[in-house]
């Protein structure tokens, strides 16, 4: 997916993926002025549903999203159904999705988007191997990928990056959780007009790694339908 503080993140190199141990990482992480929840499941009728249904129907929210806004109850429960569901059947992922509050009122949470981490999704944009970290394709490294949207009222506040750098630490701190693996290797793919998703990471630690040019099947992103696009790549990875 690409996002409007949505960026999209995604793997050049084939590896094996674990399912991690998500007892492992905390299920809450908290920061601050927010709290990360991580986030199972969403039934129709449940109120984390309509929180992300608020957010994938927005259409600014999701200007930078592969397809944009959703139009309705049930693309939402689709979208939901893919943003939850692991990769593939025969080859287990690591997944983290988190509904993200506002906590400064602590009495009075607010729903203000989501962050997600996860392993590549099988047919994914493919990358050249030169626009990875070095090492990034060694033995021993879980390769991730990371996105996230926000609702536009809290835009401008600071909260992607505070959230991201959140869940970017407490992975870090859960070594157990990534056996048997013994590095953790997270790259982003940002449009290049995204800018402020540009921010966000550098702010965070990624690496600046190079430009990368789509062409292929349209999709639709940005407001417009692209045969050609330009994205930038960054790296991140966690501290030995």
């Amino acid at each position: 997916m690409y996002d409007r503080h949505v960026f999209l993140l995604q793997l050049s190199f084939d590896t094996t993926f674990i399912m991690l141990d998500t007892t492992i990482i905390d299920a809450v992480i908290t920061t601050p002025r927010l709290k990360l929840t991580r986030l199972t499941r969403a039934d129709r009728d449940s109120e984390e549903f309509a929180w992300l249904h608020s957010l994938y129907s927005d259409e600014q929210a999701s200007f930078w999203s592969l397809g944009g806004k959703t139009n309705s109850l049930d693309e939402s429960a689709a979208k939901v159904k893919r943003v939850l569901s692991s990769n593939s059947q025969t080859s287990p992922s690591y997944q983290y999705f988190h509904l993200v509050h506002d906590i400064e009122d602590r009495n009075n949470p607010v729903f203000v988007g989501t962050m997600n981490l996860k392993a590549v999704e099988n047919g994914g944009l493919i990358l050249p191997a030169q626009l990875s970290l070095t090492g990034a394709s060694e033995p021993g490294v879980l390769s991730l990928e990371v996105g996230y949207g926000f609702l536009p009222a809290v835009w401008g506040k600071g909260y992607a990056t505070e959230a991201l750098d959140g869940l970017l630490s407490a992975c870090s701190k859960a070594k157990e959780a990534l056996k048997p693996y013994t590095k953790l290797y997270v790259q982003a793919v940002v449009n290049h007009s995204n800018l402020a998703s540009q921010r966000v990471v550098e702010k965070c630690g990624f690496t600046y790694l190079g430009d990368f040019v789509y062409e292929g099947e349209p999709v639709f992103i940005g407001g417009k339908w692209r045969e050609k696009d330009t994205v930038q790549v960054w790296g991140w990875r966690s501290c030995e």
